[in-house]
């Protein structure tokens, strides 16, 4: 098993009260931002993201790297504090969404970054949700908010405190561990590990390998549809239900 590594348009609304997992934003005062960077050779994007919605989408024959936002906060103190940076690093692009933080601070960044699909995407965030379809492979570290992925051509590698998490045709493996919130899985040409889940039911489709639940907390877990093994060492609590596994079968009594 691999050792833990520890990612369309996002809604761009004027005038209205946005709530991003729990914190409401009041868009008094707004502002736009777009970058543009030439790939050149490099083969990952790293993303910082504070907070803010985050949708990453690879598109074939892209050259670039394109960062749109959109910028929102209660006053212009505020608004005149967020910032957009992309810049090379090396053999990566970073993209650096600035949110400022802190008693009586009311503001967020929204982005949506276009990337060749070939790019590989690092991502570290805070508050938000993460949609991700069409690149090569992903690492995610997220703080709060829902992560939606589709159309992976690589590996997933996600630390998760809090928020559903729904994948949807992956090629390679998927290497997790969340807090607690649903997770969803359907369509992996490899195998799924769970190093740790908190809490939150765990439903598991069409899984090309193995399954490996290392430690489960509370809610159900359902497999189906499997072609390797089905491991699950340790469950707190909740049902375990599984078929259409290839495998061996070894869940707690």
């Amino acid at each position: 098993m691999k050792r833990w590594l520890f990612a369309l348009t996002v809604p761009l609304l004027a005038g209205c009260d946005l709530d991003v997992t729990g914190i409401n934003v009041s868009c008094d005062v707004e502002e736009d931002f777009f970058e543009a960077i030439a790939a050149g050779r490099a083969s990952t994007v790293r993303i910082i993201a504070e907070t803010g919605d985050l949708r990453v989408e690879g598109r074939p024959g892209l050259t670039e790297i394109r960062v749109s936002g959109r910028a929102c906060a209660e006053d212009r103190r505020d608004l005149n504090e967020i910032d957009l940076v992309v810049q090379r690093a090396g053999a990566s692009i970073r993209v650096l969404g600035l949110v400022p933080s802190g008693a009586g601070i009311n503001a967020r960044l929204d982005l949506v970054v276009e990337v060749p699909e070939y790019m590989f995407a690092e991502i570290d965030h805070d508050a938000g949700d993460i949609d991700v379809t069409n690149v090569s492979g992903i690492s995610i570290y997220d703080g709060s908010g829902d992560v939606l992925l589709d159309y992976i051509y690589g590996d997933v590698d996600i630390s998760d405190e809090s928020g559903f998490l729904r994948m949807r045709d992956v090629a390679g493996d998927v290497y997790l561990a969340d807090e607690s919130g649903e997770i969803d899985i359907d369509r992996v040409d490899g195998g799924v590990y769970i190093d740790e889940d908190g809490s939150g039911n765990i439903v598991l489709t069409g899984i090309g390998t193995d399954v490996y639940i290392v430690e489960d907390g509370t809610g159900d877990i359902t497999v189906d549809d499997v072609l390797g093994d089905l491991t699950v060492e340790y469950d707190s609590s909740g049902r375990i239900t599984y078929r259409n596994v290839r495998g061996r079968i070894t869940v707690p009594r």
